[in-house]
């Protein structure tokens, strides 16, 4: 639109006017539209209006940014050093962040509508937790018509194995802790309850099937919780990180990405079924906000030292496996139980910070530095 409009306009002050007019608009628009959303609910159409707006927005204002990426170099040009630096003073790196989050918090406002309205996260999830990965592919594609630098080769295979294993190791941890003092019940026969009720499996006898159920979750179930985790890790670090630490520091990357991540799940947990309901809707936050912020630096480490986004792909399916669908099936309340245990519990907040300390001590650079 500001090129059209820059037609009838003479001056380069003109033109730059008319362009600040346009983005204006486009803001106006957004932020109207996610009001009304907010403060009185609204249909689809209402929704989706906002989501264009926002990403018009974004896109209207990178879009110099991308003509000058892709515009082929001339015999004898000597471009400047500063074509990374074009518009509001921001640098590439920068611009796709903002273009990327925009989209990512866009999409998710399609999903999180009924999740919302509902109340439960319910058949939805799935796909609000594609909503990064489709943002960071269109993003990669606006800026360089590629989905190079997302991290798709597998990279070393004892990356991907630590990543299967740290959930494992501070679960046993934890929930070992937990068993041998008495603040929550190791009961087998609980998981088996547990497991009928979500995916309608009945077991014969207890003591065998507890075994088989644990070994089968632990590889297939770890395989097919990879799907969901992949649409999340394609965004926040195969995109974000990598982003991330051309502009700051390993540790401010691992800060910056986990909150943001962090962020995004607050609406499910303020307005839906997210959350640990025996305790209260404060402890939740703020021990959930801990263990993603400890549980980021050992995901950006994995990310940047083995190149690959994989690792962190097993270790967000192996964590919400194990944590979601092993150790706290098998563990029952004794009254205290729910402020120690689980995503939202101060047990395993204290550990993943622990685990940030010790990754954060073997600070990583990008792979190939």
């Amino acid at each position: 639109m500001p090129k059209i409009l820059s037609r009838f306009l003479k001056s380069d002050e003109a033109k730059k006017r008319a362009r600040r007019i346009t983005l204006f608009a486009l803001l106006l628009v957004a932020v109207v539209d996610w009001w009304i959303v907010i403060e009185d609910g609204a249909s689809n159409a209402r929704v989706i209006t906002g989501i264009v707006a926002s990403a018009t927005l974004a896109l209207e204002m990178f879009y110099p940014t991308r003509r000058r990426l892709l515009r082929r170099k001339r015999p004898g040009e000597i471009r400047s050093g500063g074509s990374e630096r074009a518009g509001f003073g921001m640098s590439l790196p920068r611009k796709k962040i903002l273009v990327f989050l925009v989209l990512t918090f866009g999409f998710s406002s399609i999903f999180l509508h009924p999740i919302i309205s509902s109340g439960s996260l319910g058949k939805h999830v799935i796909g609000l937790m594609w909503c990064p990965g489709v943002a960071a592919i269109i993003t990669q594609l606006f800026f360089h018509r590629s989905l190079r630098g997302l991290g798709w080769k597998p990279g070393r295979g004892r990356y991907i194995l630590w990543a299967y294993a740290l959930p494992v190791i501070y679960g046993i941890a934890l929930y070992g802790i937990t068993w041998l003092t008495g603040l929550g019940r190791f009961v087998p026969d609980q998981i088996l309850q547990w497991a009928a009720e979500r995916w309608h499996i009945q077991f014969a006898s207890a003591s065998m099937n507890v075994g088989i159920y644990a070994f089968a979750m632990a590889t297939a179930g770890v395989l097919f919780s990879c799907l969901p985790a992949l649409g999340e890790e394609i965004g926040w670090r195969g995109f974000l990180v990598p982003e991330l630490i051309k502009v700051t520091s390993f540790a401010r990357t691992a800060l910056i990405s986990g909150g943001i991540w962090a962020v995004w799940h607050y609406p499910a947990v303020f307005f839906a079924d997210y959350g640990n309901p025996a305790t209260p809707l404060w402890f939740n936050v703020i021990f959930f906000t801990a263990g993603v912020l400890g549980i980021s630096f050992a995901m950006a480490w994995l990310r940047l030292r083995s190149g690959s986004l994989w690792p962190a792909v097993v270790l967000h399916a192996s964590h919400n496996l194990f944590i979601q669908g092993i150790f706290t099936p098998l563990t029952a309340d004794t009254g205290i139980t729910a402020w120690v245990i689980g995503e939202f519990g101060a047990g395993l907040a204290i550990l993943l910070a622990l685990t940030a300390w010790l990754f954060w001590r073997m600070r990583a650079e990008p792979a190939g530095h």
